[in-house]
């Protein structure tokens, strides 16, 4: 990998990193005018960005470069069978401009399905190690409760809140129906199940590989923290909860599983 090509994303990881500080002024404190809506489209396709970088460091740049693309492909198609049919989410509609929409649904959801596939990877990976089924099985399981923990604080927030898409039905959980949240985590799944089964490379660079993952690992913590300060702020206390005790619980899991002090390395977090 060339020199180039490490600096451009190291750049974009710092640029990320201003780019989510502002983000957390204006989004959750509700400052965000309506002529910068197109700043929530700039922060997913960071974020995507990030997990591809990672999973080009993890499986090799052609591997990783399919992966994303097939989580993107597969992503997108799930959320237009929710957006036309109803299934497998619920009935809902976008109604904040996110960008080109492809079957009518926002690219960015691709990317933003992206973070949250490869950050599920990121954290519960090293069940994959281990390379027998029932690992596996847990670690499908695992990184999907992990995408429904994030979508038990956003969806709180972009629904009643923001109103980025808005709910045809209702439910117990802040009027989000419950088939949404079954929804999400079958879908993961059913990727995750994929994922599990790409072989990872074995790139001499490991420690440029392990940097990305425990960076992968902070945009997820980053993104759910903004979410839940989001959720407190609008008194959703709930998801807000929900949200805080996910998170810790995951510090706890994912603490045992550190196999790398990413400040003994040269590269910047």
């Amino acid at each position: 990998m060339g020199d180039f090509e490490v600096k451009s994303r190291e750049w974009i990881y710092r640029f990320f990193v201003l780019w989510y500080g502002a983000g957390v002024i204006l989004v959750a404190l509700d400052l965000l005018p309506p002529t910068l809506e197109w700043a929530n489209s700039v922060f997913l396709i960071l974020a995507g960005l990030i997990s591809i970088f990672f999973a080009i460091e993890k499986f090799g740049k052609k591997m990783g470069l399919f992966l994303s693309l097939f989580i993107f492909a597969a992503s997108m198609f799930a959320e237009s069978l929710g957006v036309h049919t109803g299934f497998p989410f619920g009935h809902y509609s976008y109604e904040q401009d996110f960008g080109v929409r492809i079957m009518g649904v926002p690219a960015t959801i691709g990317f933003a399905w992206i973070f949250i596939i490869f950050s599920g990877l990121s954290m519960f990976g090293w069940l994959l190690d281990k390379k027998s089924f029932t690992y596996r099985l847990l670690y499908m399981a695992a990184s999907s409760i992990s995408a429904v923990l994030i979508d038990m604080v956003i969806d709180p927030v972009a629904f009643n809140v923001k109103q980025y898409w808005i709910w045809k039905e209702s439910g117990l959980y802040y009027g989000i129906p419950v088939q949404n949240f079954l929804g999400w985590f079958f879908v993961s799944f059913i990727i995750q199940t994929g994922i599990s089964y790409a072989e990872s490379s074995s790139m001499p660079d490991g420690a440029l590989k392990l940097v990305w993952e425990n960076r992968l690992k902070r945009v997820y913590a980053m993104v759910l923290l903004m979410f839940i300060l989001t959720a407190v702020i609008a008194q959703l206390y709930a998801a807000a909860i929900v949200g805080a005790a996910g998170l810790i619980l995951l510090r706890l899991i994912i603490g045992r599983s550190d196999r790398f002090d990413y400040t003994k390395e040269k590269f910047p977090v």
